[in-house]
């Protein structure tokens, strides 16, 4: 949440007072007016003393601990993805690579038995269609990846 609201900020920047607020009131679902002292209080002393820090070490942010402000020092085009699209998909790719290669398996054994799930097909053909699928599903995962290490430039 450190990292989006300072992405979307203006000039990348914001106080420790404005972010603790914003995040009070993103952590419990309610409106910005809505964050009481209490609330403002516990994310700011988190913040400060945990997550700043730590983002700070990992060279995400700058955080001036003594000015009480913090400024965004990964490029936020990197960070795009995370922030956009990660968070919608709940499902990370080593899932996807085990539930195909599982359903692969699955499909392989039973044929093996004699319970012919693809009789329909061509022998062999459900190889071919696994196979094809673990090739999209790799080049998809590579090509996030080149995007995330490799990002394009953009014309201001």
């Amino acid at each position: 949440m450190v990292l989006y609201y300072l992405a979307n900020s203006p000039d990348g920047s914001a106080s420790l007072g404005d972010l603790a607020e914003q995040l009070a009131a993103w952590e419990n679902g309610i409106p910005l007016a809505g964050v009481d002292s209490r609330l403002r209080k516990r994310t700011y002393n988190t913040l400060q003393q945990h997550h700043l820090p730590k983002l700070d070490d990992a060279g995400l942010v700058d955080f001036d601990r003594r000015q009480g402000r913090v400024l965004l020092a990964a490029d936020p085009r990197q960070l795009e993805l995370f922030l956009t699209l990660l968070p919608r998909t709940k499902v990370s790719w080593i899932v996807w690579f085990l539930s195909l290669g599982t359903l692969f398996w699955i499909v392989l054994l039973t044929n093996w038995l004699g319970v012919h799930i693809l009789h329909v097909w061509v022998p062999g053909t459900a190889n071919l269609l696994f196979g094809a699928s673990f090739v999209v599903l790799l080049t998809a995962h590579v090509y996030i990846l080149y995007r995330v290490l490799h990002p394009r430039k953009t014309l201001k």
